[in-house]
């Protein structure tokens, strides 16, 4: 995750993302917060892509933990409404991985 179509990420800023990525997606039964939410589509801005923003959903145990893929698809909602335009262009390249989501 060091090289970016919109510049360089700093590894501090890469932790502050997964950090993210990991509490709006846990397993607690109860809707992502939206800080966390709010610090996943930013860096969508920030970046202008959606690049590290799949990476990082790649990381989560989705499969094995329905609550949290719930949450991922929530937030992967966001994301595709208030990310950056080029997010929805970007995603169609994951077509695969959602419809296994759906499948769970």
């Amino acid at each position: 995750l060091t090289t970016r179509a919109g510049g360089s990420f700093t590894v501090e800023r890469e932790k502050e993302l997964q950090e993210a990525f990991f509490k709006a997606c846990s397993q607690v039964e109860c809707p992502p917060k939206e800080k966390h939410v709010r610090t996943i589509t930013i860096s969508t801005w920030q970046e202008r892509t959606a690049q590290t923003f799949w990476l990082m959903l790649q990381r989560l145990p989705y499969q094995s933990q329905p609550i949290v893929c719930w949450k991922l698809v929530t937030v992967m909602h966001k994301v595709m409404l208030n990310g950056h335009p080029t997010v929805i262009r970007e995603s169609i390249k994951w077509v695969d991985l959602v419809e296994q989501m759906r499948r769970l």
